[in-house]
Parts: structure tokens; C-alpha cells; sequence
């Protein structure tokens, strides 16, 4: 009995994983180009290139597929040396990732220069300062680059090289905004499917599992519709 119940165990934990394969091979396939249908087929190749950068979307499939079911806060805590956290923003109507240091402070980064990183503490008001990092916040990568991570504005996970200049493109209500100082590369942050966090929405920068319900009452509410119009047929 005890075998049997084994077997059966590995084979419904193999049929989950190869059923989120497939959901999310569906989630990869059927959009085409994400960020061309998301933002229109005006975008620049500069305008697409960041997106993509900013949203993983040009990372191995395997990472995005680990990133999508496991998440990927952990793998950024290690890197950023705090844990990271998403904290819904009133004033903007959205969530945000935030570090968060060993007093509790919330506090993302960001730099003009390349040079010197900044540090954006959220105040218990509501209100946000920037205190300078000094410069032993640097730290040399197996290239011989200084580096730094951190969690940017936009709520990513980000990695700076010191002394170099890269231009980010962020898409607003408005049109697209640039700023100097961009990370170098990005982790997307997400709680991953296990969790409960299928991510956030590209169009409305909100989790997508608060969508989910309200379409899947939507649907069997559909479905009970037809099936009593169909079943006196």
C-alpha cells in the first residue's frame, strides 16, 4: 500500500509540473511579441530592447519558466544581501518591490552618474529621502567590474556597473519616460505560481491574481447560463 501510494504521489507531482509546462508554454507562445502587443508597433528597437530587459523577457526560457513558478524574491535577496518585499502604493495605485533593511526600512535605489548609488528610504509619512552610498558599496564581480545590487524604482532587482551609462525606457499613462543610470541587467521580482503570484500585469502594473477570481466567477456564471439554455435543447 505504501508503494502504491508513493507511485501515485511522484506521478501527480510529475503531471503538475507537466501540466505548468504546458500553461506556461501557452503563456509564452500566444501573446507573439509582448512588448510590440503591449505598447503598439510604433516602440523603437531601443523602446523594445529595455522592456524586455526590464521584464526578463530576454532571459532563457528555463529562467523565466523557474521565475514564473518558483519566484524570483530569494534568488534577488541573495544578491542584494536584504529581503525584498512588495508593498502596495496608494499614491500611484500600484505595488512596488522594496528592499528591506535589517531595521525594517523600505528603501529602493537609483543613480544619475554611474558613480555614486543612491539610497531611497520610505518614511513612516508617507514621504521619501535619498541618502548617498559611499563608494565601498561597489564591489568587484569574477570580470573585475564593480558592481552593485539593488532594487531600482520600477520595483526590479537590478545590477549597476560602476562608470557606466545605460538608458532606460519606461512606458507611462502618458508616453515614454528615460532615465540615465539604468541597471545593467534585471530579475523581475515575483512570489512565483506556487505562491499564489501568477505576476504582475504588463497593461495595468497590478497583480494578475486579483483578476482571476472576479473572470472565474465571470465564467462559470457564463457556463451555467449556457448549460441551462442547451440542456432543454
Amino acid at each position: 500500500m505504501a508503494k502504491f501510494l508513493l507511485r501515485r504521489i511522484f506521478f501527480l507531482i510529475l503531471t503538475l509540473f507537466a501540466v505548468s509546462m504546458a500553461i506556461f508554454a501557452i503563456s509564452e507562445l500566444a501573446p507573439g511579441n509582448i512588448a510590440r502587443n503591449s505598447l503598439g508597433n510604433t516602440i523603437t528597437p531601443e523602446q523594445e530592447a529595455s522592456f524586455n530587459a526590464q521584464n526578463g523577457l530576454d532571459q532563457p526560457v528555463l529562467t523565466r519558466y523557474v521565475r514564473w513558478l518558483f519566484g524570483s524574491d530569494w534568488q534577488a535577496a541573495s544578491l542584494v544581501g536584504t529581503s525584498v518585499q512588495r508593498y502596495y502604493d496608494a499614491t500611484n495605485n500600484r505595488y512596488n518591490w522594496w528592499g528591506v533593511d535589517g531595521n525594517g526600512t523600505l528603501y529602493q535605489n537609483y543613480t544619475d552618474d554611474s558613480e555614486t548609488m543612491q539610497r531611497v528610504e520610505l518614511q513612516a509619512d508617507g514621504s521619501t529621502r535619498a541618502v548617498a552610498l559611499g563608494p565601498e558599496v561597489w564591489k568587484a564581480d569574477s570580470e573585475g567590474q564593480q558592481i552593485f545590487w539593488g532594487v531600482d524604482r520600477e520595483g526590479h532587482a537590478g545590477m549597476w556597473v560602476k562608470g557606466v551609462q545605460v538608458e532606460a525606457w519606461t512606458p507611462q499613462k502618458a508616453g515614454w519616460t528615460t532615465s540615465k543610470g539604468a541597471p545593467r541587467a534585471y530579475i523581475p521580482l515575483q512570489f512565483g505560481l506556487l505562491r499564489g503570484d501568477p505576476g504582475i500585469s504588463f497593461f495595468t502594473r497590478r497583480p494578475v491574481a486579483e483578476t482571476l477570481l472576479p473572470r472565474a466567477l465571470n465564467t462559470r456564471f457564463l457556463a451555467g447560463i449556457a448549460f441551462l439554455i442547451v440542456m432543454p435543447l
